[in-house]
């Protein structure tokens, strides 16, 4: 695994818009963490303690957004499909 580490400007608001995405062996990106205002403890928060991580990169802002959106996104499925096999094995 792999952890890209992702860096946009600041927002109009001054929050900062850092993250990683998060890449499995085959290089599929699987995840996304946002580092918000604590640093590299977001990865061992989201269970990516370790993970070997690349330089910073500079992106767009619709760069990181997509990231983080896509990761929302897929986080919300992942959710809705434990939900229907919760419900299912009653």
């Amino acid at each position: 695994m792999l952890a890209v580490y992702i860096a946009a400007k600041n927002s109009p608001t001054g929050n900062p818009q850092r993250g990683w995405l998060i890449a499995d062996d085959d290089g599929n990106f699987i995840d996304f963490v946002d580092e918000g205002y604590t640093g590299s403890h977001s990865l061992r928060r989201a269970g990516y303690e370790g993970i070997a991580s690349t330089p910073r990169i500079e992106v767009s802002r619709s760069t990181y957004h997509e990231a983080y959106r896509d990761a929302e996104r897929k986080h919300r499925e992942e959710q809705k499909q434990s939900r229907k096999t919760s419900s299912s094995a009653v």
